[in-house]
């Protein structure tokens, strides 16, 4: 159950991330950049009088509160290693708002939300569940108060400023009839709960109007059409205004934009990048708040009154667009970028007058630092270290780049070199997830970084079918697994050789998740004089068994989609899957699952064992029983990478 009050843990938290060492080990150990964030976020509340802190070591996670003005501990929640949180944030000067999140059972690493929404004081005291799904009877301790339940999940969408009491979330219920979506207000003094509106669309996502009022939803039908319905007040009716098929692109509510009725969307077509604009449906208004010709727009940054202020995308490197040059916010993160130049500068949270902001630092060579900061001064308050292990540590630099793949289409990504080498470098090309919703980013990376100080060069490249470049990149994957998308990889791997930084005859890839893990076994048969070995992390390696097994084909839009991205004829997929290109594969492989992965379910991984072995070239094998898509539990990542950097040193030699 949660403690109140531990400050010896706490204290010992803080300690760590605000008086780091200064003098680094020779080299960090595998447990250094595998371990999670011990300092995850930091916000500021609405007054500016507190600062709450989420913290985590190992498996254990707190909540610790400070008061802004003199950095004294007021209070601190210690969850116990079955239970966690996250999306701190503060309805009002005393109460603060958690989603909970729990360990399912013994076996199960990972920590789950659990679809609950829990409220806790800010002097650490009265935490309880104001929102709880019907079928979670024993998350968040037995003895933790619970005002209501729900046959459904939770989520907030909305805080209503001007009465701090008050929030807006969305239920995601199932009946026999199948899932819907409900908005509700809640009161977190009362508990008194107002129904909202029903969405006419399943899996739908609620956005209020400047009042809080319900004004749109937005989300795909079955065959991942998206369709856009608008709310009318008067009524309290929707109306379908917009309904796009999945490769045309879509137009999605974000935030309101005006108390006339427009509001921002995200807009995506073909032949351009995703765009922010403003839009009213009724008065036919439309106006271009963001649009950059070589990338999607990535994250907006709001004020309190929810007006964006700033806008981030990636060309090559973090770059932003400010769009109220005016804002005291604007001129801190000028500030900082200054002193930050390419690095992720986040203005993540402010008080509500805009006197006291929390920024977050991040970037290749930089592992994270949360700056409380007084705006108009320009004046930090304190900083904590996200990973105070690694602080002092010099970390390897990464290069963005360019290259035409073989077909003409422009392919970029990203290589790093470890310090202090520059040429005859064995390499990893390290395979992003995905591939909808991914890209490879200018951004600290872990695992690059692991690499890295192992003295292995690392390539990551956005091939076709990633995100960030707008919808024709996109749509230029679908269809194309195991084809296209894997020529953008080989060309890259051979335009880096062609630079003479790496050595052409110590290459191995690395893929994790269902299509990273899928593309690193690829491309071993597609090009097997290529590779000396792979690793398959959580792996799709049978096209036709993500048709029968896996979350995916669940998803109400998941059939339409499979059948988009992958293909329908089973003498295709079949000559694209791994397991029955087996006898191709000359490199040593080593494949990696967890037991629990319901993306990607282990039968994958045993039948491409199976087929290696059949084939006369058995595989390394490490699987971690408890984990599911990813691996959680801090000894099972070690355990996990320890076997990598084994692997790879075995088979193109140690460097380091």
């Amino acid at each position: 159950m949660p403690e109140r009050g531990c400050d010896l843990l706490v204290s010992f938290f803080l300690l760590s991330s605000i008086v780091a060492t200064t003098e680094a080990a020779e080299l960090p150990s595998i447990r250094d950049f595998v371990r999670h964030a011990e300092i995850r976020s930091v916000t500021v509340s609405p007054e500016g009088t507190y600062i709450a802190i989420s913290q985590q070591k190992s498996e254990i996670e707190a909540l610790t509160i400070l008061k802004s003005s003199s950095l004294a501990h007021v209070s601190s929640v210690r969850f116990n290693e079955h239970e966690g949180f996250t999306d701190v944030m503060w309805v009002n000067e005393e109460k603060l708002l958690l989603s909970p999140t729990y360990r399912l059972s013994e076996s199960r690493r990972a920590k789950y939300p659990t679809g609950e929404i829990a409220v806790v004081d800010s002097d650490g005291t009265d935490l309880e569940v104001i929102f709880r799904p019907h079928y979670r009877r024993h998350i968040l301790s037995n003895d933790i108060y619970v005002r209501r339940t729900f046959n459904g999940s939770g989520r907030v969408i909305d805080l209503v400023p001007e009465n701090p009491e008050l929030v807006v979330m969305e239920l995601r219920g199932s009946t026999p009839k199948g899932i819907y979506n409900a908005a509700l207000k809640i009161n977190v003094q009362t508990g008194t709960i107002t129904r909202l509106a029903t969405s006419p669309v399943r899996n739908g996502r609620f956005v209020t109007d400047s009042n809080h009022r319900i004004g749109f939803v937005g989300g795909y039908d079955a065959e991942r059409n998206y369709e856009l319905h608008h709310r009318d007040q008067a009524s309290g009716r929707f109306s379908l205004i917009d309904e796009t098929p999945m490769k045309l692109g879509d137009r999605r509510p974000l935030l309101p934009y005006d108390a006339e009725g427009a509001y921002v969307f995200s807009e995506s077509s073909t032949n351009a990048t995703t765009r922010l604009v403003a839009w009213n449906p009724l008065t036919k208004f439309h106006e271009v708040l963001f649009q950059n010709k070589e990338a999607d727009w990535e994250k907006y940054y709001t004020r309190v009154d929810r007006s964006i202020w700033s806008v981030r995308y990636f060309d090559h490197f973090p770059k932003y667009a400010y769009v109220d040059e005016s804002s005291p916010l604007t001129k801190l993160h000028r500030a900082f970028t200054a002193s930050f130049p390419d690095e992720n500068v986040e203005l993540i949270n402010q008080s509500d007058d805009e006197t006291l902001s929390t920024i977050y630092v991040s970037g290749p060579t930089n592992s994270g630092v949360f700056y409380v900061v007084k705006t108009n001064e320009h004046r930090v308050v304190t900083q904590l270290e996200a990973r105070p292990s690694l602080k002092g540590v010099t970390l390897a630099e990464m290069m963005p780049f360019e290259v035409k793949a073989r077909d003409g289409m422009a392919i970029r990504g990203y290589l790093t070199l470890p310090v202090g080498q520059q040429t005859h470098l064995p390499l990893i090309v390290l395979v992003h997830d995905g591939p909808d919703g991914v890209y490879d980013k200018w951004e600290y990376n872990p695992e690059v970084q692991l690499f890295a100080s192992r003295g292995y060069a690392v390539l990551q490249v956005n091939y076709r079918g990633s995100d960030g470049r707008g919808l024709n990149f996109k749509n230029a994957g679908y269809g194309q697994w195991g084809m296209s998308m894997q020529d953008d990889i080989t060309d890259a791997v051979k335009y880096t050789i062609s630079q003479g930084t790496v050595n052409a005859d110590r290459i191995c890839i690395m893929g994790s998740g269902l299509y990273g893990g899928y593309a690193a076994l690829t491309g071993l048969y597609r090009d097997p004089d290529l590779y000396r070995c792979g690793v398959g992390v959580a792996g799709a390696y049978d096209l036709e068994l993500l048709f029968k097994q896996g979350d995916i084909r669940r998803a109400i839009w998941g059939p339409t989609y499979l059948k988009v991205a992958v293909g329908t004829d089973s003498s295709e997929l079949r000559s694209r899957s791994p397991i029955y290109n087996a006898e191709r594969i000359k490199a040593a492989v080593l494949l990696v699952h967890g037991g629990q992965d319901t993306r990607a379910p282990i039968k994958h991984a045993r039948r491409m064992r199976r087929a290696l072995r059949s084939a006369g070239n058995p595989p390394t094998w490490l699987v971690k029983s408890g984990e599911g898509r990813g691996f959680f539990n801090e000894e099972n990542r070690v355990d996990v990478y320890t076997k990598v950097i084994e692997f790879f040193d075995e088979h193109l030699g140690k460097s380091r």
